[in-house]
């Protein structure tokens, strides 16, 4: 299975190494977006363009998650391998 890009992609699942890795640059993106507003010893017109174009890439990052997908013929899949579901119609 290779993972692909497209939109061709969208129903078919993330590979979980690129969820981990955009969740790992979201939270440090975040991070330093948060702590660049208050370090008192940058300026603020270089903080200001600093925090945009790291909440723009946080976006993108995230828009962009659902595009990488695997191809796959499997139905059912064991619970060790599950780490989110949409909850289950009730009747």
């Amino acid at each position: 299975m290779a993972m692909q890009f497209g939109r061709k992609q969208l129903k078919n699942p993330t590979p979980s190494i690129v969820g981990n890795v955009i969740q790992v640059f979201t939270v440090i993106a975040a991070c330093v977006l948060a702590w660049i507003g208050t370090a008192s010893f940058i300026p603020a017109a270089p903080s200001s363009v600093i925090q945009s174009i790291l909440g723009l890439l946080i976006g993108i990052a995230n828009g962009i998650k659902p595009f990488f997908g695997v191809k796959t013929d499997d139905k059912k899949v064991n619970i060790e391998n599950v780490t989110s579901m949409d909850e289950p119609k009730k009747d």
